[in-house]
Protein backbone atom coordinates (compact mmCIF):
# COMPACT_ATOMS: atom_id res chain seq x y z
CA UNK A 1 0.00 0.00 0.00
CA UNK A 2 1.47 3.38 -0.63
CA UNK A 3 -0.55 4.92 1.89
CA UNK A 4 1.43 3.04 4.71
CA UNK A 5 4.66 3.74 6.05
CA UNK A 6 6.80 0.96 7.54
CA UNK A 7 8.74 1.42 10.96
CA UNK A 8 11.33 -1.56 10.73
CA UNK A 9 13.42 -1.12 13.53
CA UNK A 10 13.23 1.23 16.93
CA UNK A 11 16.58 0.93 19.25
CA UNK A 12 17.87 2.93 22.39
CA UNK A 13 20.52 2.79 24.47
CA UNK A 14 20.24 1.62 28.19
CA UNK A 15 21.97 4.87 28.81
CA UNK A 16 18.92 6.56 27.81
CA UNK A 17 16.00 3.82 28.50
CA UNK A 18 13.04 5.00 30.65
CA UNK A 19 12.61 8.55 29.89
CA UNK A 20 10.69 8.80 27.60
CA UNK A 21 12.17 9.20 24.61
CA UNK A 22 10.12 6.23 22.41
CA UNK A 23 6.99 8.09 23.06
CA UNK A 24 8.58 10.85 21.62
CA UNK A 25 9.82 9.41 18.45
CA UNK A 26 7.21 7.30 18.10
CA UNK A 27 5.40 11.09 17.61
CA UNK A 28 7.64 12.50 16.20
CA UNK A 29 7.72 9.44 13.89
CA UNK A 30 3.94 9.08 13.28
CA UNK A 31 3.90 13.30 12.41
CA UNK A 32 6.68 13.47 10.18
CA UNK A 33 4.55 10.38 8.03
CA UNK A 34 1.36 11.89 8.27
CA UNK A 35 2.79 14.98 7.61
CA UNK A 36 4.58 13.35 3.92
CA UNK A 37 0.69 11.79 2.81
CA UNK A 38 1.08 8.80 4.86
CA UNK A 39 -2.78 7.26 6.37
CA UNK A 40 -0.94 4.51 8.39
CA UNK A 41 1.68 2.93 9.97
CA UNK A 42 2.91 -0.61 10.06
CA UNK A 43 5.36 -2.38 12.22
CA UNK A 44 6.63 -5.98 12.52
CA UNK A 45 7.41 -7.57 15.89
CA UNK A 46 8.26 -10.65 18.01
CA UNK A 47 6.75 -11.93 21.55
CA UNK A 48 10.01 -12.52 22.77
CA UNK A 49 9.98 -8.07 22.70
CA UNK A 50 7.42 -7.39 25.40
CA UNK A 51 8.93 -3.66 26.22
CA UNK A 52 8.25 -3.24 22.37
CA UNK A 53 4.92 -4.53 22.21
CA UNK A 54 3.79 -2.39 25.22
CA UNK A 55 5.38 0.27 23.54
CA UNK A 56 3.30 0.46 20.34
CA UNK A 57 0.12 -0.91 21.97
CA UNK A 58 0.44 1.85 24.22
CA UNK A 59 0.98 4.16 21.39
CA UNK A 60 -2.60 2.62 19.95
CA UNK A 61 -1.02 0.30 17.50
CA UNK A 62 -3.38 -2.41 16.48
CA UNK A 63 -2.23 -6.01 16.55
CA UNK A 64 -3.56 -7.52 13.46
CA UNK A 65 -3.62 -11.21 11.29
CA UNK A 66 -0.34 -12.02 9.48
CA UNK A 67 -0.11 -10.58 6.50
CA UNK A 68 -0.15 -12.13 3.09
CA UNK A 69 3.79 -10.70 2.69
CA UNK A 70 5.98 -10.52 5.62
CA UNK A 71 8.87 -9.06 5.65
CA UNK A 72 10.95 -10.43 8.13
CA UNK A 73 10.03 -14.08 8.48
CA UNK A 74 11.22 -14.11 11.97
CA UNK A 75 8.68 -11.60 13.19
CA UNK A 76 5.52 -13.29 14.80
CA UNK A 77 3.19 -10.20 16.04
CA UNK A 78 2.46 -7.55 13.50
CA UNK A 79 0.54 -4.25 14.27
CA UNK A 80 -1.19 -1.12 11.76
CA UNK A 81 -1.90 2.30 13.05
CA UNK A 82 -4.16 4.68 11.41
CA UNK A 83 -3.31 8.06 11.08
CA UNK A 84 -5.29 11.17 12.27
Amino acid sequence: MDDTAELQKLYLTDAVKGQGLSYELIELIEETAFNKGYKRIYLETHTNLKAAIHLYEKCGYKLIEKPKEVVHSSMNRFYLKELA
